[in-house]
C-alpha cells in the first residue's frame, strides 16, 4: 500500500485497516459514528490521519521497532493519551511495543507518524543531539511553539499533497524523498536549537559544508540525495546546514542543490546529440523523476524548456562565451 483513503461507520473496521498496529477501538458515545482514514505507507514510514465524529476509546500497542508520534490537528472536547490531556500544540510519543490507552474526543482530527526507530536514532546521533526516544515514551513533549506550528503546517501540507497525487510516490526514490521530508520536519521539532545559539563555525567551514554537499549530490547521480542524507554524512544538524547555505549562497540547500542538478542536466543536453540522449534520460541521471516538475523547474531557472535547449551538433560545435 502506498496511499489509501477510506471511510467507516464502524470503529473496529477502522482499526483493522491500520497495518502494523495491534489495537481495539470501542465506540463510547451512543448513535452512529463515522470516521475517515487517510494513510500512506512507504519503506520505514507509516503516516495516517484519522477523524471521528464521536468519542472512541483506543487500546493497543505501538508497532514493533518504531517510534510513533501523535499530533492533534483539531481537538474539540476532552481527549487523553496515557491519561494525559491531549491538547492542541502538543506532541505525544509512543515507543516500540508500548501499551497505550487513547480516548478520542468527538470531532477529533489527528495525524500520526510511525517512523523506523533505528533510522531515527541514526539521524539524531549524526546531528550530535542527546535526544532519545525512550526518554519520551508515552509523554507529552515540550516544544517551541513557533517551530512546532510551522512543522505541523508543513507536515500536513506534504501529507495532503501526497494523498492527492499518488504518482508522487510511484518510485522508490520518490518514496525516500517523502519519508525524509516528513522525518526532517519532525526532527526540526525534536532537536531544538535556540535561534541565537552561538556556534564555532567559521566562514571557511560553512563554505566547505556547501562544497562537500555539492560533491555528495553529484556523486549520487540518479540516487536521490536528501537534506537528511547530507546531515547524516556531514554530521551536522539541519539548522547548521540551512544556515551555512543561506550565508554562503543566499539560498536554501534544496533550492541551491536543485539548481546545481538542473545545470548538470543542461550541460549533458548541450554536450550530446538529440538521438544519443533523451531529455528524460538526462533528467533521471541527476535525480529528476517527475517530468512535469522537472520541466517547470528547468524553465524557471533557464528561461526555456528543455526541448528548446541547443543540443550538440558535430557539424556545428557549440561555442561557449
Amino acid at each position: 500500500m502506498a496511499v489509501q483513503i477510506s471511510r467507516f461507520n464502524d470503529v473496529q473496521l477502522h482499526a483493522n485497516a491500520l497495518a502494523g498496529w495491534e489495537q481495539s477501538y470501542y465506540q463510547i458515545t451512543p448513535g452512529r459514528i463515522e470516521s475517515s482514514l487517510a494513510q500512506i505507507a512507504v519503506d520505514r514510514l507509516h503516516v495516517f490521519r484519522e477523524v471521528f465524529t464521536g468519542r472512541v476509546a483506543q487500546y493497543g500497542a505501538a508497532p514493533v521497532g518504531s517510534v510513533s508520534f501523535a499530533i492533534p490537528l483539531h481537538v474539540r472536547g476532552d481527549a487523553t493519551l496515557q491519561g494525559r490531556k491531549f491538547e492542541p500544540h502538543s506532541l505525544h510519543a509512543l515507543v516500540s511495543r508500548e501499551d497505550f490507552v487513547f480516548h478520542v474526543a468527538e470531532g477529533m482530527d489527528t495525524l500520526i507518524l510511525t517512523v523506523d526507530a533505528d533510522e531515527l536514532a541514526e539521524l539524531v546521533e549524526s546531528m550530535q543531539s542527546t535526544w532519545t526516544a525512550h526518554r519520551c515514551g508515552g509523554r507529552l513533549l515540550s516544544l517551541d511553539r513557533l517551530c512546532y506550528a510551522h512543522a505541523v503546517r508543513s507536515l500536513t501540507d506534504t501529507f495532503f499533497a501526497a494523498t492527492q497525487n499518488e504518482a508522487m510516490l510511484a518510485s522508490p526514490p520518490a518514496q525516500k524523498i517523502f519519508r525524509h521530508t516528513m522525518l526532517g520536519l519532525l526532527l526540526d521539532v525534536l532537536i531544538e536549537e535556540a535561534p541565537n545559539r552561538k556556534t564555532d563555525l567559521t566562514d571557511a567551514v560553512r563554505c566547505d559544508i556547501v562544497r562537500r554537499s555539492r560533491e555528495i549530490v553529484l556523486a549520487g547521480g540518479a540516487e536521490s540525495v536528501t537534506v537528511l542524507d547530507l546531515c547524516r554524512i556531514l554530521r551536522v544538524s539541519r539548522r547548521t546546514l540551512q544556515n551555512s547555505f543561506l550565508q554562503v549562497t543566499k539560498m536554501t540547500p534544496l533550492g541551491y542543490l536543485r539548481a546545481i542538478r538542473l545545470s548538470e542536466v543542461r550541460r549533458a543536453l548541450m554536450s550530446s546529440p538529440r538521438d544519443a540522449m533523451s531529455i528524460g534520460d538526462a533528467a533521471a541521471r541527476f535525480g529528476f523523476f517527475h517530468q512535469s516538475h522537472f520541466t517547470a523547474d528547468y524553465k524557471t531557472l533557464f528561461g526555456e524548456l528543455p526541448s528548446d535547449t541547443c543540443r550538440f551538433d558535430a557539424a556545428r560545435p557549440l561555442v561557449y562565451h
